[in-house]
């Protein structure tokens, strides 16, 4: 298990009573934790400016010292927007890219084959593994529904093709690039087959980038 901590945690008090505090639990509860140096700090803050790229790539390090570990869980430390990025984005922000060639979704699929050479699919490790990858499954299918787009300069409106859409589709929009202040969502249209993304402003000589998320009614995101 990997446990991500906030750095203050490391320094400072009285925060350095959690991390002492977490390991006598794990200690307790016979748990096999480490740390990473790699991914040393929980907070991320790309979400306090407001910032994807930074955001996700400071999610990234997480991920990428949790494969290198090749441990099963994470554990996030007491940290409110840590937590927050963790439960709300990380399946998208750093979950299984799109071709299903996603290093967590290979170990996966490798780590179920080795079960079913001994076990059953009754087993509870096999039923977690097949819980896990429909997880993923679900993951894909809700990356295929997300769009991401470009205004250029001089545009008002854009239409993105998205098959599953209906004139009830839920589709909210929002700009992800915080260099284009001087441009916004006026409204977002949805229809048969597309829907259409109408902008205020003009981001001139630099492009704004446009975050959507479709939500079918009575199925999710």
């Amino acid at each position: 298990m990997l446990l991500v901590t906030p750095s203050a945690d490391f320094f400072s008090e009285p925060h350095v009573e959690s991390l002492i505090g977490y390991g006598k639990v794990f200690h307790a509860a016979g748990i096999s934790w480490t740390l990473s140096t790699h991914a040393s700090e929980a907070g991320n803050f790309g979400m306090f400016i407001g910032n994807y790229e930074q955001l996700r790539m400071i999610a990234l390090r997480i991920r990428e010292a949790a494969l290198e570990l090749g441990v099963k869980r994470i554990v996030v430390g007491e940290c409110g927007h840590a937590w927050r990025v963790a439960y709300s984005f990380w399946n998208t922000l750093i979950g299984v890219g799109a071709g299903g060639k996603d290093p967590f979704a290979i170990e996966l699929q490798n780590q179920l084959d080795r079960l079913l050479l001994t076990y059953t699919e009754q087993y509870p490790d096999v039923v977690r593994t097949r819980m896990q990858m429909q997880d993923i499954q679900r993951q894909l299918k809700d990356e295929q529904d997300r769009r991401s787009t470009a205004v250029a300069s001089g545009q008002t409106s854009i239409t993105v093709t998205c098959a599953a859409c209906t004139a009830t589709t839920h589709v909210v929009a929002v700009i992800r690039n915080a260099t284009s202040n001087n441009v916004g969502i006026r409204a977002v249209i949805p229809g048969s087959g597309s829907f259409v993304v109408h902008v205020t402003g003009d981001p001139g000589a630099s492009t704004a980038i446009i975050g959507v998320q479709i939500t079918q009614p009575g199925s999710g995101t």
